[in-house]
């Protein structure tokens, strides 16, 4: 059985206490969206793994280091 909950789209599952989102097109948009920003995440980690790589082989040139 399932119970309405104050969002229009939400119900509440009466054997599992979880609550649901009834609303596929809703749904499918959070997760497109979740997805994205799991993206963006990833790209900034990698990102970032690039400026430290950068930064590390300057400061190895700045020392005199032979960079091949």
């Amino acid at each position: 059985m399932k119970i309405k909950v104050e969002n229009e789209s939400l119900v509440r599952d009466t054997n599992t206490n979880a609550i649901l989102e009834v609303d596929t097109t809703k749904l499918n948009k959070y997760r497109a969206i979740r997805q994205s920003i799991k993206d963006k995440e990833q790209k900034m980690d990698y990102l970032a793994e690039r400026i430290n790589k950068l930064e590390s082989i300057i400061e190895r040139m700045n020392n005199g280091d032979n960079i091949t």
